[in-house]
């Protein structure tokens, strides 16, 4: 199991998505709100805008969980040998595109 490694800009990050899944919750709670965003919804251009936002959302979500790697065991090494990280902090976006990483040149 990796170690994860967490930073308090993605702490905020996290913080203002539960913030705007409050917001949806409380706007369908309320009938008058509610009718104004269905309008919106309707909308072919804020929709368009609506995916590419979320797009960008999606993997500024992936780029916010960070870890670091568990290193493999040396041969030889006893089973109750202290478990080793990697030292560089990798995020689920990063292990996601590790073959754009690893094809560098």
């Amino acid at each position: 199991m990796p170690k994860f490694v967490f930073l308090l800009t993605d702490f905020v990050l996290w913080l203002i998505a539960a913030g705007v899944l409050f917001y949806i919750w409380r706007v369908r709670r309320n009938a008058r709100v509610k009718a104004n965003w269905s309008h919106v919804l309707r909308d072919a251009p804020a929709m368009c805008a609506a995916v590419v936002l979320g797009v960008f959302i999606t993997i500024a979500l992936l780029d916010s969980v960070h870890f670091r790697p568990r290193l493999s065991a040396v041969e030889g090494a006893s089973a109750d040998a202290q478990v080793a990280y990697g030292t560089r902090t990798l995020s689920i976006f990063d292990a996601l595109m590790s073959h754009a990483i690893e094809a560098r040149e």
